[in-house]
């Protein structure tokens, strides 16, 4: 993948401070396949998303 990419990670912490983390899919058609991750989502350029509604969708999965 090509071009300007902007998203929204969420770093979410437990009680003794570590960060949860995802691991992606080995697909190689996906961002990053195969390495650890913070939980988060895209930003697509439309009026009626913010930060905060990935964050909270992203949280919801």
């Amino acid at each position: 993948m090509s071009g300007e990419f902007s998203s929204v990670d969420i770093f979410i912490t437990n009680s003794r401070q570590e960060i949860l983390l995802q691991l992606r899919d080995d697909k190689p058609d996906i961002c990053w396949p195969a390495h650890w991750v913070t939980p988060g989502a895209p930003i697509r350029a439309r009026a009626s998303t913010t930060p905060w509604l990935i964050c909270r969708a992203s949280c919801a999965m």
